[in-house]
């Protein structure tokens, strides 16, 4: 990405140059692949590599890859974002690092990513990558819990297998809930994902069910 950034940067233009940017990062693949994609409740998040590198332009690390991610989603991968939004994807862009810098702000690995023998290891934000994705899928879980829940109304409750499922459905909806506040107990968690946007959490308010 460092590479293909614009000599003069404004705000009427991608800060990359598109296309070879896009030829660069493959996003010709993924914007081709992601629109073919029938899942449900997916969730699309675009992790920005190796952030740690001394090779990353210092206009990206100023403002912490802000205006990077923005304008990975409206120009390089914008099929693919577009597709996430119509169909209500979770998504996002997060910049990641298993190695990190050091404690004054200098790279752990030489111009050739190699690791320096004095290098303070310091991964940061592929856990939060991680349970955003986690999130997401116990959401979509949730949610699904939720339609088998409503599909028994109007069913003779005296049944024993139907009132059996009922319970074991409630016993997964509560347990789902409790992982999810679990998850949730940081509010500023999510705070490192840009561009971030989860429907799920918008389309009914997550409760026990009764």
């Amino acid at each position: 990405m460092s590479a293909h950034i614009r000599k003069k940067i404004s705000n009427e233009k991608c800060m990359f140059v598109e296309q070879s940017t896009i030829s660069a990062l493959s996003a010709l693949r993924i914007n081709g692949i992601i629109p073919a994609m029938a899942s449900k409740n997916y969730c699309l998040l675009l992790a920005i590599t190796q952030c740690d590198s001394p090779e990353v332009d210092k206009r990206m690390i100023d403002d912490k890859f802000a205006r990077a991610a923005l304008d990975l989603t409206r120009y390089i991968y914008q099929p693919a974002f577009t597709t996430a939004k119509n169909k209500k994807w979770s998504r996002g862009v997060i910049p990641v690092t298993a190695i990190g810098r050091k404690e004054d702000g200098s790279p752990c690995v030489n111009e050739n990513n190699e690791l320096l023998s004095n290098a303070e290891i310091n991964q940061e934000n592929i856990d939060i990558a991680v349970l955003f994705c986690l999130y997401n899928a116990i959401l979509a879980a949730n949610e699904d819990i939720k339609a088998e829940w409503e599909s028994y109304k109007g069913i003779n409750l005296l049944k024993k297998a139907v009132r059996n499922q009922k319970n074991m459905l409630k016993k997964q909806s509560n347990d789902l809930c409790d992982i999810i506040k679990v998850i949730m107990s940081d509010k500023k968690m999510y705070d490192a994902i840009y561009c971030r946007e989860c429907p799920l959490e918008k389309q009914a308010d997550i409760g026990r069910i009764v």
